[in-house]
């Protein structure tokens, strides 16, 4: 994972048909927060611009079994004890597009935003974004004894970053040039 990816994907890249039923927009384009000629990002003065998340074994096993069956096939909605979670695959973007849960009943893929809904304390919030990195510590009997994720930004990530237009009005940008950054081909005028 890397600071430089940081700004919106295209809708396509979020890996979840659900959230974007209506496909590519050409007013939803992916858009970098790096300011010109800098290592900065106008949305880094975000309190989850980077964020870290971690689940203790009992933690991950109890959110695992209440959340796990509700995004995919659990057989008898038991999904077992964690041996591992793993990233399967990344979209264009860098979030994760898929993640393997293991356990001593079998392997479990998880696609994009269900993510978010199933690595998080039982009824605690939800997972911060789908862009993250996963460290992992074995316990002696082959479970998994902790999980932590090293992330950034919050939320799906298409359209426009609330923090990053923040830091593109602290640095002068007005409304229009904001708007015409996070939409681009968009014209602002009066509603028909």
């Amino acid at each position: 994972m890397t600071q430089n990816s940081s700004g919106t994907p295209d809708p396509s890249d979020v890996p979840d048909p659900s959230t974007w039923r209506t496909g590519d927009e050409p007013y939803l384009r992916a858009v970098s927060d790096r300011i010109p000629g800098t290592e900065r990002f106008y949305c880094d003065g975000a309190p989850r611009f980077t964020w870290t998340r971690t689940l203790d074994a009992a933690t991950l096993n109890a959110a695992v079994a209440q959340y796990l069956a509700a995004y995919v096939n659990v057989p008898g909605r038991k999904p077992g004890v964690v041996e591992a979670v793993s990233i399967a695959s990344h979209t264009p973007s860098g979030r994760v597009g898929t993640l393997t849960v293991t356990t001593d009943r079998g392997n479990f893929v998880l696609r994009g935003n269900d993510i978010r809904f199933v690595l998080r304390k039982p009824g605690g919030e939800i997972l911060e974004s789908t862009y993250f990195s996963v460290a992992t510590a074995p316990a002696p009997d082959g479970s998994l004894a902790r999980l932590t994720l090293h992330g950034m930004g919050y939320g799906h990530g298409v359209g426009m970053c609330q923090w990053g237009a923040i830091g593109r009005a602290r640095a002068g940008q007005d409304f229009r040039a904001i708007l015409q950054a996070y939409y681009p081909g968009t014209a602002i005028g009066p509603a028909p």
